[in-house]
């Protein structure tokens, strides 16, 4: 519904949260993220798709951590990502950010950020802006360390149809981040950007 958060954590007297593996689509924001005074808020292998405004919407307190990996943030209506409160950290890795109606990546100019092995791409107004406080105040920030980043079209197999699965040629596949100490995927190769891994066709023995 119009205005509705999917889902809103606020975390003013809990520590860390973990979200995996969920669908977050056509609400009014995806997930907002508040009061967040201590821990860790992670958000791992989501689709946050479709929503009415931001995908990810962070208004934070403190010094906290939002750790986003491998998740899939496309086709909201305004930003990917997006926070109007200075302070803690915003970590992005793996994500696919792409085609939404605002910014791929908006946060406070005074947040801090850590970015790599993203494919941020297509988003209407540009990919990665900041705010100081008031939309008519943006501007251009370059992704640190910017290690890995893309801005190509991910190739999903169907979004008009909600399909964010990768095609078998898309450029996401085996480009995320290649730690040898980070899990593979499914099909033991180097882990893909976004929710959905690709999962490639068995080979029948001749």
């Amino acid at each position: 519904p119009s205005g509705k958060a999917g889902i809103s954590i606020d975390a003013s007297t809990r520590g860390s949260f973990t979200l995996r593996n969920l669908m977050v689509r056509k609400n009014g924001f995806g997930i907002v993220v508040k009061n967040s005074r201590n821990g860790a808020v992670i958000l791992e292998r989501n689709l946050i798709a479709e929503n009415i405004y931001d995908g990810i919407a962070g208004n934070t307190i403190g010094s906290p951590e939002i750790r986003m990996v491998n998740n899939t943030i496309a086709r909201n209506g305004q930003s990917g990502y997006a926070d109007g409160a200075a302070g803690g950290s915003r970590i992005f890795k793996n994500n696919i950010i792409a085609q939404n109606g605002w910014y791929g990546v908006f946060p406070h100019e005074g947040s801090g950020r850590f970015m790599s092995y993203n494919d941020v791409w297509g988003n209407t107004r540009g990919n990665y802006f900041h705010s100081a406080g008031t939309s008519s105040q943006v501007a251009v920030f370059t992704p640190s360390p910017g290690i890995g980043e893309l801005s190509l079209d991910p190739q999903f197999v169907d979004a008009t149809s909600s399909d964010y699965h990768l095609k078998s040629t898309s450029p996401a596949i085996d480009a995320g981040d290649p730690d040898p100490f980070l899990p593979r995927d499914p099909d033991g190769s180097r882990l893909d950007m976004g929710a959905y891994p690709y999962v490639r066709p068995a080979v029948t023995p001749p």
